[in-house]
């Protein structure tokens, strides 16, 4: 798989993200002015020194994600019914969920999530709230917003895109793909136009 940077063909340019102040700003994160989210930021090359992570659960189902994407998902008991695998894995901290979106003309694959496809010179932004948590991302001209949570009271994870296009030409196909072990990819095809 090749992410965007290696494909050759011109990238458009993205919008950065803005910057939040942040109280008491670490270097890669801090509390928000209200205090409802830990915002994190990862500058090319930044990481941070072990997974930070967010807990999301009801009483029968659950998930864990780090700042850099999604970790595993459960039903009922976390340790003994894992529907995703969990891979205790603090340095490399490998995805077992993962959005792919991919331009079908260029070819280009990237994530809204600073792994497993992380763009070479990209920044992503990450917000960890009670019960959610947000992954933002620009690139190839499209400003992309992912939440992640799950169901008050019923067993599901409820994962929304939101796509910003950006791009000077008109539209572009972009698949977007689903992933859950056991490595399946449930493709969804979406026409992007620039907002007027």
């Amino acid at each position: 798989m090749r992410c965007c940077s290696q494909l050759g063909g011109p990238e458009e340019p993205s919008h950065p993200l803005p910057f939040l102040e942040l109280p008491y700003f670490n270097g890669l994160g801090g509390f928000t002015p209200d205090a409802r989210e830990y915002a994190i930021y990862l500058k090319p090359g930044d990481k941070t020194p072990a997974p930070w992570v967010n807990v999301m659960a009801n009483p029968r189902f659950g998930t864990v994600v780090s700042e850099s994407g999604f970790g595993f998902t459960w039903h009922g008991n976390s340790q003994t019914n894992r529907l995703t695998p969990w891979h205790n894995d603090p340095v490399s901290d490998p995805q077992s969920e993962v959005v792919y979106l991919r331009d079908d003309e260029s070819g280009a694959i990237w994530t809204p999530t600073a792994l497993p496809v992380r763009e070479p010179g990209s920044s992503y932004r990450v917000r960890h709230g009670q019960g959610y948590t947000v992954f933002e991302h620009s690139s190839q001209g499209i400003d992309q917003e992912l939440t992640v949570f799950v169901g008050m009271q019923d067993p599901v994870k409820i994962c929304i895109l939101i796509i910003q296009c950006r791009l000077s030409k008109g539209f572009f196909p972009l698949v977007v793909y689903i992933m859950y072990i056991p490595r399946q990819l449930l493709p969804i095809t979406i026409l992007i136009w620039p907002k007027d």
